[in-house]
């Protein structure tokens, strides 16, 4: 995998994207393989500024060059970017420095690069990697090579591509494995601080407060204090709806763990996005930041899982091109699953979570969303683990690649099982939670059900009909209400329908048609409609959140925005998304039950916008509505959704 993460707004970017290209091109097979790793951070902040920190992390060395020493497995390469013309350098023996305007930059531009080596080299030493070498760079990109004869020997121009970045590097120190003694140390020092770099999330002014709640959630530590002993010796299962704290609850417990037992704790959940915001949730826990990369690592479930078919099998399946081929890996992790249980002896399995070091040595693995795996992942991980070393977070119906609960009570002894089941609303405010349950009736589950609490009061609900409100007006009256509430815009979360995507000539989704209202506003956003943005965590806390809504599942927002609710509804009817492992279902239930997901993302706001009245959908809206006390539900027209958000409430007659 190759890939590139602005950690911060950056004009580097497009350079860091064409060295990427550039190493797909030399390294064609290194984007399909689990166990290579190149990351490309851009826009470093840490004391030092680093232009662009790519750390190499491959499975095995592969050559750069026709030598002895071309060969290069683990390293952190720090590199300082100019984008400027070749007239704006001033070249003094074999030294050049930078001019901007009539001022000449007092450091030379290889001066640069060694800072931001040497401050990246001090970053590991905090980490406890105090030998761990940092390669520097000076890449002129405007500047011919030709241009730079005599100089510093680690300034590079225009035409080098990965391999002649590497050869410069090794001109520095040839790239050498890991010491003799084995420890890892060069890998795991990559690693970590790869992984650290890429969870310095700044926080939020919501966050503080989220982190002051989990500090002081009695009940939620109480359970984690509860179960702790258990893990390790019996099966985990912690099971809730929406909002009900199930993921939350798995940090503390990863934490406990960690922190008290010193064990090291593997984190698996659905998509970047949530691996993402659990990280986030752990470095609001001042205890548990210097944990992250080293004894709790969270990752993508599917990554992971095909890390772990290499091991046992040595490759995941691939299609005619060399990528994934994702319709056939649940035949894959089938047939390893039935490999390790056929080894009744367990020195297979056992082989497996130390073939790695730390990649697959974990003592206990904790899952978020886990009723949505496959049987096949459920028995693969099982086969590596057993199920003692197991802990999970069911969220019951939310349902996203299947329909039917992945069963991971299976074959488990009922002794060997430890669940607790949590009913509160710890996310939704009071009056969101009963228009929920009221939804939730109104759409035939009856028996669905968070429990309001009335230590968090207040929330408001508004629903527009019509055609896609104003953007502009309402990306500032959403920002005002955020403001109110002390929430910053990434605290906040705008859920899409496929209508509302734009795309590239050939097919290719470009992004969300509500990102342009978010740029005519001033405003920035994080638009996880580009596939290639969901991958990095929003770079600001004043970059706006936008999701598909087959995103949204374990997504929270102070406002949230459900944009063409009905054709969410109509998607899912056309297309519910079975499984094989799925038992026979009615399509209809499926769509209504979906709704259910993106319901439960809001805290304090939840605006829904609808374009038929007479949409299935509306009449379950009002049904909901017609519930609650007069006034809690705001209904408007979508040309008048901006002034409703506004922190005045308003109230209004269904359309």
């Amino acid at each position: 995998m190759v890939k590139v993460t602005p950690l911060s707004p950056q004009n580097e970017l497009r350079v860091a994207e064409r060295l990427a290209a550039d190493i797909r091109r030399v390294w064609p097979d290194v984007e399909a393989s689990p166990d290579d790793r190149i990351d490309l951070l851009v826009g470093v902040r840490n004391g030092t500024d680093i232009d662009l920190l790519i750390a190499v992390d491959l499975a095995e060395p592969r050559r750069f060059r026709d030598t002895d020493d071309g060969w290069i497995q683990y390293a952190l390469i720090a590199v300082e970017i100019k984008q400027l013309d070749p007239t704006r350098f001033q070249r003094v023996g074999n030294q050049i420095f930078a001019m901007y305007g009539p001022e000449t930059e007092k450091r030379s531009v290889a001066d640069q690069a060694r800072d931001a080596s040497i401050g990246a080299r001090t970053f590991a030493a905090q980490s406890g990697y105090r030998s761990l070498y940092v390669y520097a760079i000076a890449w002129l990109t405007e500047v011919d090579a030709g241009e730079l004869a005599g100089v510093d020997p680690i300034v590079v121009g225009r035409q080098t591509g990965w391999f002649g970045l590497l050869a410069a590097c090794a001109r520095q120190s040839v790239f050498l494995p890991d010491d003799a003694a084995g420890d890892g140390e060069r890998r795991e020092g990559v690693r970590a601080v790869r992984e650290r770099f890429l969870i310095r999330r700044q926080l939020s002014a919501l966050d503080r407060t989220k982190a002051l709640r989990i500090a002081q959630d009695v009940a939620a530590r109480e359970i984690v204090s509860a179960i702790a002993p258990r893990a390790g010796n019996a099966f985990i299962r912690l099971a809730g709806r929406g909002g009900s704290g199930k993921t939350t609850a798995l940090a503390l417990l990863a934490k406990r763990l960690a922190t008290i037992e010193g064990a090291r704790v593997l984190i698996l959940t659905f998509h970047h996005a949530l691996r993402g915001d659990i990280e986030h949730v752990l470095a609001t826990m001042p205890d548990a930041q210097a944990l992250i990369g080293t004894r709790i690592r969270v990752q993508t479930a599917t990554g992971f899982l095909m890390g772990l078919l290499t091991a046992i099998s040595g490759s995941v399946p691939v299609d005619a091109n060399g990528r994934v081929d994702y319709p056939r890996l649940d035949s894959a992790f089938h047939a390893a699953a039935e490999e390790l249980n056929a080894d009744r002896s367990g020195d297979l399995a056992t082989l497996i979570r130390s073939a790695e070091g730390s990649e697959f040595d974990w003592d206990h693995v904790l899952i978020d969303e886990a009723q949505d795996w496959t049987d096949a992942e459920r028995d693969l991980l099982r086969a590596v683990y057993g199920h003692r070393r197991i802990a999970i977070a069911d969220g019951m119906e939310q349902l996203v690649l299947r329909q039917t609960p992945c069963d991971w009570l299976a074959g488990v002894p009922r002794a060997d099982v430890v669940q607790r089941v949590l009913g509160d609303s710890l996310r939704m405010q009071r009056s969101i939670a009963t228009f929920v349950n009221a939804f939730a009736r109104a759409a035939g589950f009856a028996d669905w059900a968070v429990n309001p609490r009335d230590d968090i009061p207040g929330g408001r609900i508004i629903i527009a009909v019509g055609a896609e409100p104003q953007g502009v007006d309402l990306v500032r009256a959403m920002e005002r209400v955020a403001r109110v509430g002390n929430a910053d815009p990434v605290d906040c979360l705008v859920c899409v329908p496929p209508s509302n995507v734009v795309r590239d000539p050939d097919g290719a989704r470009r992004g969300s048609s509500f990102a342009g209202a978010i740029a005519a506003a001033g405003a920035m956003c994080w638009d996880a409609v580009d596939q290639t943005m969901r991958t990095v965590a929003p770079a600001s806390p004043q970059y706006w959140r936008i999701v598909p809504y087959d995103s949204c599942r374990g997504l929270e927002g102070w406002i949230t925005a459900l944009f063409d609710f009905d054709e969410l509804y109509a998607q899912k009817l056309r297309y519910p998304n079975y499984h094989r492992d799925d038992h026979p279902g009615d399509d209809e239930v499926v769509a209504r039950r979906w709704l259910l997901i993106p319901l439960t993302r809001a805290v304090h706001m939840l605006v829904i916008t609808i374009r038929d009245p007479e949409s299935p959908v509306a009449a379950m809206l009002r049904e909901a509505a017609d519930a609650m006390p007069k006034g809690v539900v705001e209904w408007c027209t979508a040309g008048d959704c901006a002034r409703h958000v506004s922190p005045e409430p308003q109230t209004g007659q269904i359309p």
